[in-house]
């Protein structure tokens, strides 16, 4: 498993420590997280990696499968970035 994926699956669990599944899942991970530091993560890599990082996250298990939930906003903040929705499995989950 990717080092960021890891670290992303680690802010998860933090979040869905600290205010619980219901939060999490009504509001959402850009409301109980600090997305912007992962944002600028991804920003540094080549689209392809993002994209490898993205969808692995998106189809771990942990912490109920909620990574889909947060590579899914995360792609919606780099909607901007034409080169990462050109990578396979992003259309998908966004």
């Amino acid at each position: 498993m990717n080092e960021l994926t890891k670290e992303c699956l680690t802010e998860l669990g933090l979040a869905l420590k600290q205010f619980g599944t219901y939060s999490f899942d009504d509001k959402g991970p850009h409301e109980v997280m600090y997305i912007d530091p992962l944002l600028a993560k991804f920003r540094v890599l080549s689209a392809t990696e993002a994209a490898r990082v993205l969808v692995e996250l998106s189809e771990s298990s942990e912490h109920d499968g909620r990574g889909n939930y947060l590579a899914e906003i995360l792609i919606g903040k780099m909607e901007d970035w034409n080169e990462l929705f050109e990578q396979p499995g992003i259309e998908e989950i966004y």
